[in-house]
């Protein structure tokens, strides 16, 4: 007995689960429904041409072109999954002038 501690008579017995009928079968578990359906394929039309693409394919093209137009809070989630996807983007390196001496 004590705090977190409740009396043994209303503890479960050993070997005996807390959740005795478990997950019903049939249930999905939702990281899977996501993954299933970023996973669908769409007709798309790009430049004139039909293509196959999955959902995750076009949702990424779309956030590119946003980006490209210069949405600010694309340009920010694009870098942020750039990041968590452990891409790294280089800042554009400035070279010096031809005629510029290094000190």
């Amino acid at each position: 007995m004590g705090y977190r501690k409740p009396p043994k008579r209303t503890q479960f017995p050993k070997g005996r689960s807390g959740n005795p009928n478990g997950r019903p079968n049939g249930s999905k578990i939702i990281k899977d429904v996501i993954y299933q359906t970023l996973s669908q394929r769409l007709n798309v039309t790009v430049n004139g041409r039909h293509k196959r693409i999955t959902k995750r394919e076009a949702i990424i093209q779309q956030l590119f072109k946003k980006a490209a137009l210069g949405d600010l809070a694309y340009i920010k989630l694009l870098l942020q999954l750039s990041q968590g996807a452990g891409i790294d983007i280089p800042e554009k390196r400035l070279s010096p002038s031809r005629g510029a001496r290094r000190a």
